[in-house]
């Protein structure tokens, strides 16, 4: 929740309990921003950046493996639909 390119400008107000953005778009509460502890996030976001790389690196080239030796073996509708499934997952990967 922590938006790091939050401005801050006196408004006169202190005892405001809502922080905006600019545009006067509500961010959070003042208690939100000061309790709040971004560097809580970074174990999940370089685990999900591995697992992004494992997909992109692993899974995909695996896929494609896959999805070729089918084109070459297998004929028909329900190749041609195993094809889509795994064209599909090729592409989520």
């Amino acid at each position: 929740m922590a938006d790091h390119n939050v401005k801050s400008f006196y408004t006169g107000v202190d005892d405001w309990t809502v922080v905006v953005d600019k545009y006067g778009n509500g961010k959070g509460t003042r208690e939100q921003f000061q309790k709040s502890q971004p560097e809580d996030l970074n174990e999940t976001i370089n685990t999900l950046q591995s697992s992004s790389s494992f997909a992109s690196g692993t899974v995909q080239s695996e896929l494609s493996s896959i999805m070729t030796n089918l084109r070459a073996a297998w004929s028909g509708e329900n190749a041609d639909q195993a094809y889509q499934s795994l064209s599909d997952l090729h592409t989520d990967a």
